[in-house]
């Protein structure tokens, strides 16, 4: 089910019973998905996964263990509560080689990343679980560009993570080796390069999938375009000028 999983520890093997001993104990609810991690595959080594969402790159290489091992569930969120740095509804489930931490919120279920740096900023990386495992699996499945329901995931190495909901304006760039770079905007004013394709209509494609998901998207490089993304970008830094 998953291809991350590269070894799996039968000392680690939990039931339901350990589950709901761990929500008791803290008063916090778990993703039915992650339930059913802990019970399959609770302490299994997972092979790195690399990825990049927004410009910025991220690592996982540790879903945390719920009991056992050094770094366990019990306590990681014992010094969360200890310590109160990060708001207890932040739930740790994963780490980086960094040994940084993943959170799912408990109002909503969201993945953001908390770096030791920025501790009151957690940063949105996507909308649940289930997600950040489809990301991890695709983490090691780069041959094509898949399209999920909130996101594009290209076929670079490593993967860039697009969230349709981001997209402001994208187009192509053909390269020396008259491959297509397609390239663009994203709602924070960034420019971000999002994968390569061999050929025109592989472009096209993308564009016409991009359109799609995003029926606001601009899409092409073209006077109409540049003038309507300029309106754009001055509205968002009169927004940012008002934060």
């Amino acid at each position: 089910m998953y291809s991350f999983i590269e070894s799996k520890d039968a000392k680690c093997q939990l039931n339901i019973d350990d589950i709901l001993e761990i929500e008791n104990k803290f008063n916090i609810k778990f993703p039915n998905i992650l339930k059913e991690y802990y019970i399959k595959y609770n302490g299994s080594q997972i092979k790195e996964c690399y990825f990049s969402i927004n410009g910025n790159d991220y690592n996982v290489n540790e879903i945390i263990s719920l009991k056992y091992g050094k770094y366990s569930f019990e306590k990681e969120y014992e010094q969360v509560i200890e310590n109160r740095y990060i708001s207890n509804i932040y739930i740790p489930f994963a780490k980086d080689i960094s040994n940084q931490s993943y959170y799912f919120n408990l109002k909503d279920n969201k993945i953001y990343y908390i770096s030791i740096d920025d501790i009151i900023n957690p940063i949105f990386i996507c909308d649940s679980i289930d997600e950040f495992f489809e990301i991890l699996n695709l983490c090691l499945d780069n041959s094509d560009i898949k399209y999920l329901d909130n996101y594009m995931i290209s076929n670079d190495n490593p993967i860039k993570v697009v969230r349709y909901s981001d997209l402001v304006w994208v187009y192509s760039k053909k390269k020396m080796d008259n491959k297509y770079t397609i390239k663009g905007y994203l709602s924070n004013n960034k420019e971000e390069e999002f994968c390569i394709v061999n050929t025109k209509e592989e472009m096209k494609e993308v564009f016409e999938k991009l359109s799609q998901k995003s029926p606001n998207l601009l899409c092409g490089y073209n006077k109409e375009n540049i003038a309507k993304y300029n309106r754009i970008n001055v509205a968002y830094k009169e927004q940012k000028k008002q934060i």
